[in-house]
């Protein structure tokens, strides 16, 4: 079974891999006075290589060296000329299993370094979460668990590891969401957003797809229909303010899902997650028709302004109707 992924081969590497453009390399791994003292110890050429491949990747990108991982022919070329040997004589040194974990011992304790563990795995999900709360995107919230390890001085584990704590913060995170769109939501609530997806017993359409299909055009002849479909998302007793209790860019994953998904694709959702995105809907339906009656309403001359957006939300939520 493969291993579940959260981020693109080309932001694994950005985070876990050695660069290999020769003008970064040469930034980032010139070796100071203490290093060359440190790798000229080993007598023989591949150790000396060797022993400076593990300390640059451990010092960037923080992780240590795979077993027969090669290195990127930039950083091979650049560490041999500083220890005075060949890049090609890495080739003895890359499958020496006990040479390769004693160096990795000897450089993290140099270097004030230390192994991930058990506490790290917890922590990092904390991480996770806080970060999650604001976005799906894997690299970032990989990459803020990648930032927290290197700032704390603990070797990075397997991309794989800090993968699996990111789905899992994810998970939580929309959980999270969901939970407080639904929470308190009463009975009768409840009963009238599952009823948007039930078609009425004069047609096949269900009540979502009618209050999706009011008319944009502007103009008095349409009004009348617009006004019926405010009235109807108004009687659910959704309170707009819903939308602060999430972050906003969690928030806004979930009104993109509720403008697109069908009837039939809700009602198959686990209900929390289906209540939660039919509450975004609400919210956003009840602006857009109001944003839209009040388009009409300069139209014909006749009707105040019905708009109920409100200011910017505090912390960074989302912009919602006043209740």
């Amino acid at each position: 079974m493969a291993t579940p992924t959260i981020l693109s081969p080309q932001s694994r590497a950005a985070l876990f891999d050695p660069p290999d453009d020769p003008a970064i390399v040469q930034r980032l791994y010139v070796l100071g006075p203490e290093d060359l003292a440190q790798a000229a110890r080993r007598r023989r050429a591949f150790n000396r290589l060797g022993f400076a491949v593990q300390l640059s990747y451990l010092r960037y990108p923080g992780r240590p060296l795979e077993l027969g991982e090669a290195p990127p022919r930039a950083l091979l070329e650049l560490l041999a000329a500083q220890v005075g040997c060949e890049p090609d004589a890495f080739g003895g040194y890359a499958g020496r299993e006990t040479t390769l974990r004693e160096h990795r011992a000897e450089i993290e304790a140099w270097l004030g370094l230390r192994a991930f563990d058990r506490a790290d795995r917890s922590s990092m999900l904390q991480v996770a979460v806080d970060v999650a709360a604001a976005t799906d995107r894997g690299d970032a919230i990989v990459s803020a668990m990648v930032q927290r390890l290197r700032s704390s001085h603990i070797v990075l584990p397997a991309a794989s590891t800090l993968e699996r704590v990111a789905l899992i913060a994810r998970a939580q995170a929309r959980r999270q969401a969901f939970v407080g769109l639904v929470r308190d939501l009463t009975p009768e609530q409840a009963a009238g957003l599952d009823a948007l997806l039930a078609p009425p017993d004069t047609g096949s359409r269900t009540r979502l797809a009618w209050l999706r299909e009011w008319p944009e055009a502007p103009g008095a002849g349409n009004l009348k229909a617009v006004l019926e479909r405010l009235d109807h998302v108004r009687s659910l007793a959704i309170e707009p303010d819903r939308a602060r209790r999430v972050h906003a860019s969690r928030y806004a994953v979930i009104a993109r899902e509720a403008a697109i998904m069908s009837a039939q694709h809700l009602g198959r959702l686990e209900r929390r997650r289906r209540l939660a995105t039919l509450v975004a809907f609400a919210v956003e339906m009840r602006v857009a028709l109001t944003d839209a009656a009040t388009g009409h309403g300069r139209e014909d001359g006749g009707l105040a302004c019905l708009n109920e957006r409100s200011g910017p939300a505090p912390n960074g939520c989302w912009r919602t109707p006043s209740s």
